[in-house]
């Protein structure tokens, strides 16, 4: 277990403090390469940008909010942080989203036995009014059906079944350049502004990063794969759809020991029908084969059927192929239409390929989150590419710390429902932060006099005494709404009450018993 040094969390605010410490994110940013020499802490600073979503839609609403007085920070050294190229985000958020799977798992409250999942998918992220960006491409759009300026933001998941982490997210852009000389593009997306002259160390990780974008998403998703794989155990299926549900990378996640689970697609690709001794019979389309499958009874009744038949690429031989489950399924609308899904793990029943499908589309819900609650899209206005990826992968790093904070809790309200609940919190600490040092204030009063000379020794007591009855009687005098307003403050957030407690308790001995 990691150590952790609670004096460094002293001066921190934020409704979600004890999930970060319980999550070690001080640990975890060390790990990831957040170093400064100077000014505020790493861990105070993105603290400090974790409050911000809660506070505005993004860091300068925040900041000319009245919440501003919670930031550490100034906005520019906090938008400086955003920016750098020496920090690694997204190992970041796949250290926290993986130990807080783990810690899940320990707490014995899963909601399902079976083996972990990992999900994978892609959103656009739309930058339609940008001229001048650094790595912004034109990026095709499936939900618009055309290409638009942004980036392809690939995302890779973690679910039991009950909770739904993000891993991290990686932001990939076309080969501009390269895709213009073979004449399949007439213009780049965007220009490169000028003031970005970053990146000429080629060893730093925003370097590596501008590289990384242009690769192939199978490339990447291997990568992601193969390092959940180390730091997760009990991980035994990738699920996805039908667009990374192919042949090839398949049979490399398979050589990872793990399953693939997804959507065929029903083009032209051509599948084996088996019989009993595993000969192939028939050589047809998925959709052919779907019509004369034999019709059974299971005990879900959207399912129309189930067979095991093998992928052939046209650079295999019958040997080589791939073997897979099939699961035929009604469309939930269109009776002429059915639903293919298919699994790498043969010994799996229909039934169960379908339920573990299904937990697919919880990074459906994960995208819609961020994308509505927690910034992702919207909350970053930055040309700079590695600010870009920073507040992808911050917004990822906010939906771990609220899915913790509803499972480790038991909380039963929505995603928006508990969100809008921090907001309203994250806008009291300063009213509470200010009553608790008017208090300090009038408490000091007499210490004050001492010093002064306005009163002396023989009649300090008798002032601290007289200032603890006005303390006292004030508290008492409170109307039910300021009274609701403290007993709120006392289960969000640094509990006020216990604030005026602490005055009553250092003066009681210069108050008669009778008074309290």
């Amino acid at each position: 277990m990691l150590q952790q040094n609670h004096d460094d969390y002293q001066s921190l605010n934020s409704p979600l403090l004890s999930v970060i410490k319980e999550l070690h994110l001080k640990q975890y940013l060390y790990l990831s390469g957040f170093k400064k020499n100077k000014g505020p802490s790493p861990l105070s600073m993105l603290v400090d940008m974790i409050n911000s979503i809660f506070l505005g839609s993004n860091l300068w609403r925040a900041s000319v909010s009245s919440g501003k007085g919670l930031f550490n920070s100034s906005e520019q050294a906090l938008y400086r942080f955003m920016s750098n190229i020496h920090f690694n985000w997204y190992l970041l958020c796949f250290y926290v989203g993986a130990y807080a799977m783990r810690n899940i798992r320990t707490f014995g409250n899963q909601i399902s036995e079976e083996d972990l999942c990992l999900i994978i998918d892609d959103s656009v992220i739309e930058c339609p009014c940008t001229k001048k960006a650094n790595n912004c491409t034109w990026t095709f759009d499936h939900n618009q059906m055309k290409s638009v300026k942004g980036y392809n933001c690939l995302q890779l998941s973690v679910t039991d079944g009950g909770s739904t982490l993000p891993l991290g997210a990686k932001l990939l852009a076309s080969d501009e350049e390269d895709l213009i000389k073979k004449g399949k593009l007439k213009r780049k997306a965007c220009s490169t502004p000028r003031t970005i002259k970053k990146k000429t160390d080629g060893r730093s990780h925003g370097a590596f990063l501008k590289k990384e974008s242009t690769q192939s998403k199978p490339d990447l998703v291997l990568k992601m794969v193969k390092l959940a794989k180390k730091f997760i155990g009990g991980i035994g299926y990738v699920l996805m759809d039908s667009w990374f549900f192919y042949e090839p990378l398949l049979k490399e996640i398979k050589k990872k020991n793990l399953h693939g689970i997804g959507i065929l697609k029903q083009d032209n690709r051509k599948y084996h029908r088996l019989n009993n001794k595993g000969h192939s019979i028939k050589y047809e389309s998925i959709e052919k084969l779907a019509a004369t499958v034999k019709h059974r009874k299971f005990n879900d009744p959207h399912i129309i059927g189930c067979e095991v038949l093998v992928a052939q690429t046209l650079n295999e031989t019958f040997a080589e192929g791939l073997k897979l489950k099939v699961v035929y399924l009604r469309h939930h609308t269109d009776a002429k239409k059915i639903i293919v899904i298919a699994s790498t793990d043969t010994s799996l029943s229909a039934e169960k390929i379908v339920k573990l499908y299904a937990r697919r589309w919880n990074i459906e819900v994960g995208f819609h989150i961020q994308k509505s609650f927690l910034g992702l899209n919207s909350e970053c206005q930055s040309t700079d590419y590695d600010s870009q990826v920073a507040f992808a992968n911050l917004s990822a790093l906010r939906d771990i710390l609220i899915e913790y904070k509803k499972r480790t809790e038991e909380d039963p309200r929505a995603a928006g429902v508990l969100f809008n609940s921090i907001s309203e919190c994250m806008k009291e600490i300063p009213l509470a932060e200010a009553v608790d040092k008017l208090l300090d204030m009038v408490d000091d009063i007499p210490n004050e006099l001492l010093k002064s000379g306005c009163i002396d020794k023989a009649h300090f007591q008798k002032a601290k005494e007289i200032v603890f009855k006005a303390i006292w009687k004030w508290y008492r005098q409170l109307n039910d709404y300021v009274l609701n307003f403290m007993q709120r403050c006392r289960s969000e957030i640094a509990d006020l009450l216990l604030k005026v407690k602490k005055h009553k308790i250092r003066l009681k001995d210069a108050v008669p018993s009778n008074s309290y």
